[in-house]
């Protein structure tokens, strides 16, 4: 391998874990921002106003797992956004979610 092709190859390289890591922020933050539509709803005496961010945390929750299949992302960060997936889920079923 030319020292051009192996320069090339370890940019491609630092490129791919740079772009797991962003995805693994992005399915995050989404996560966290589920949580906070949960909390809403929760809190929300009027009916309307809880259903709305109760189905924005749900459609954050389907979202993520589609993006989850589709992102470059390890082994390692794949179980981390599968548990934090997991425990949006378990809340989203105190809310009458059915899954």
């Amino acid at each position: 391998m030319s020292p051009l092709d192996q320069n090339i190859d370890a940019k491609l390289k630092r490129s791919r874990k740079e772009l797991s890591r962003n995805a693994v922020d992005f399915l995050s933050l989404d996560i966290e921002t589920a949580f906070t539509f949960i909390n809403v709803a929760r809190t929300a005496t009027e009916p309307e106003k809880k259903l709305r961010n109760q189905d924005h945390a749900r459609r954050a929750y389907d979202k993520v797992g589609e993006l989850a299949e589709r992102l470059p992302l390890s082994p390692e960060q794949y179980r981390q956004i599968a548990e934090q997936r997991s425990n949006l889920k378990a809340e989203l079923e105190t809310l009458g979610e059915r899954f």
